[in-house]
């Protein structure tokens, strides 16, 4: 059988002559250069330019189904829905149906109800212009079947608000699986996002996935139509809406200009974020009406410039007690961003009331390495907003750590959960709760190291014992929480007999031995030795009376145990 490099004659606009030694039909002819017009060559083996193994014509056609072969024009004028959905209904289950580059208009919703993939030459080279709503990609991936990957592709809506640009309906069973879907270097957006201010073009929901377990999202840009708070987010739109879907990953996906960055409902369990931005949206990530189990979240590396909430997590529909459990948020910036018109109702008019990075109900969860900002201006004043840093709603045995807030009202607010760990929590600013003096809203049984501008580095807890190597050595008691009306500070012995406690004082290099104790009282408050303080002077069972330099007498008191 005959070998030609019909890819280079192509190219070269060569004349490629059939001939009866190709065993072509008797009716093959050559039409002009770079054309060739015969009946079945299919047998026709070809190679590349650069040689290779020999495969018939009818091997390479097969393997993408061109859209091009089935009519479309990709002029952006024509409408190439009919054509598209041809080219989609010759695929077979796991084919690729490819889009040259260029322009795709589209005036009605495709469907898809089997395993295909899409692909096109680049987001901005093959644009699909949608007149109406998107693609709906409708699959059963059973273990072993194909993952639907789409890529290299632009969904833009010509409609305004109304339409969903990309669904991803899985009928999987639950079980190990390959990803549902793969999706890949993709932008959604309005038709001419080069009319700032004129276009009024978006998606209502940019992707919309339902029971896509384990599929990918990689290199996916959404963007809504260039908006300020004054039309008060006139559409209610979505960049990514997930709904009982386990397992997904969302890798550098950037969502601008939504009113939400994604929504998550459900029974929706172990999703990933890793380096994505949510940027000019009301709420980041927002977390709702979940099913339990909905836990095990992890969002990494991301940057949330928001109005409202950057991450909000409500409880599940169970209530508190079914709340998500057992989340990881890490390396994460939020800023509050600033905000015009009525929608704006901060104290000097620039921003949203009642901000909050994170406002959570969870438990058994992680928030460490987390940057919070609001910088709107020397007038503002988040204090009186009423906004915070990170707030728990409800939940229990959280570990905060390495946080720092600036200018971003009470730093953390725990008081609504409960036994939380809060460690090296950092608030600065010209106005802000620091300057108040309660940066940190504790629940009970909170254990917390912070910092703030005015009161520097502040150890709290209800208890604080202190060890060493060989065993405790103070502890320090909050008096409320042993029912009685003052605090204490007990040393542990650590001599053989443990009999005794010595208190030494003393330079910290020994230089400078003679050193006093001073037992300081307030006021006219005597020093006393006791268990508890006297309810009446009658418990005081012997005194030494001594004057102060400033001729006040004070009183060594024993005090009769009378607790």
């Amino acid at each position: 059988m005959a070998t030609h490099h019909i890819d280079k004659l192509l190219s070269e606009g060569s004349p490629i002559i059939v001939r009866d030694t190709v065993r072509a039909p008797a009716s093959a002819r050559a039409v002009h250069a770079g054309t060739v017009e015969v009946g079945d060559i299919g047998s026709v083996s070809v190679t590349t330019p650069a040689g290779g193994v020999p495969r018939t014509l009818a091997e390479r056609f097969h393997e993408y189904i061109n859209v091009k072969d089935y009519g479309a024009v990709a002029d952006g004028v024509t409408d190439d829905g009919p054509a598209i959905a041809a080219a989609i209904e010759a695929a077979g289950i796991g084919q690729t149906v490819y889009f040259p580059s260029g322009v795709y208009l589209v005036s009605a919703p495709l469907l898809i109800n089997k395993v295909v993939s899409l692909k096109g030459d680049g987001s901005r080279s093959t644009e699909l212009v949608f007149l109406q709503g998107g693609i709906t990609l409708g699959t059963t991936t059973d273990t072993g079947r194909d993952t639907a990957v789409i890529s290299e592709l632009g969904f833009l809506a010509k409609s305004r608000g109304i339409h969903t640009g990309l669904t991803l309906v899985s009928h999987d069973q639950s079980g190990p699986k390959p990803p549902a879907f793969f999706l890949q270097n993709l932008k959604f957006h309005g038709f001419d996002t080069s009319s700032v201010g004129v276009n009024n073009y978006e998606w209502k929901t940019a992707i919309r996935m339902e029971n896509a377990d384990k599929s990918i999202l990689s290199s996916v840009f959404i963007y809504g139509k260039e908006r300020s708070s004054i039309d008060n987010y006139d559409t209610n739109t979505i960049g990514v809406d997930v709904c009982s879907s386990t397992g997904v990953v969302f890798s550098k996906v950037d969502v601008y200009r939504m009113k939400t960055g994604f929504s998550i409902s459900g029974q929706s369990e172990g999703d990933n974020w890793v380096d994505g931005v949510v940027v000019a949206a009301n709420v980041g990530i927002h977390f709702h009406d979940l099913i339990t189990p909905s836990n095990n979240f992890s969002i990494r590396g991301g940057h949330y410039s928001c109005e409202q909430y950057g991450i909000w997590m409500e409880a599940s529909q169970a209530g508190l007690h079914h709340m998500s459990k057992y989340n990881n948020i890490s390396n994460c910036f939020f800023l509050q961003r600033r905000c015009d018109g009525s929608r704006a109702n901060s104290t000097n008019g620039k921003a949203m009331k009642e901000y909050c990075a994170l406002l959570m109900t969870t438990s058994y969860s992680t928030l460490s390495d987390v940057v919070v900002l609001s910088s709107l201006g020397d007038d503002f004043r988040p204090d009186l907003d009423q906004n915070r840093g990170i707030q728990l709603q409800g939940g229990e045995c959280n570990v905060l750590s390495n946080v720092v807030c600036v200018r971003s009202g009470i730093s953390v607010d725990t008081m609504a959960s409960r036994d939380n760990v809060i460690t090296n929590v950092v608030t600065e600013g010209v106005v802000d709760s620091a300057v108040q003096g309660n940066a940190l809203e504790q629940g009970p049984g909170d254990v917390s190291l912070t910092r703030s501008e005015v009161n520097g580095w502040s150890l709290s807890s209800r208890n604080i014992l202190f060890s060493v190597e060989a065993g405790p050595v103070l502890k320090l008691i909050n008096g409320a929480g042993k029912g009685q009306a003052v605090n204490q500070l007990e040393a542990f012995s650590t001599g053989a007999d443990k009999r005794w406690v010595g208190i030494r004082a003393t330079s910290t290099d020994d230089a400078y031995p003679d050193q006093d104790i001073a037992l300081l009282s307030s006021g006219a408050g005597h020093v006393r030795f006791g268990r508890f303080s006297p309810t009446t002077s009658a418990a005081i069972t012997g005194s030494i009376e001594i004057k102060d330099m400033s001729g006040r007498v004070r009183k060594l008191a024993v005090v009769e145990d009378v607790h």
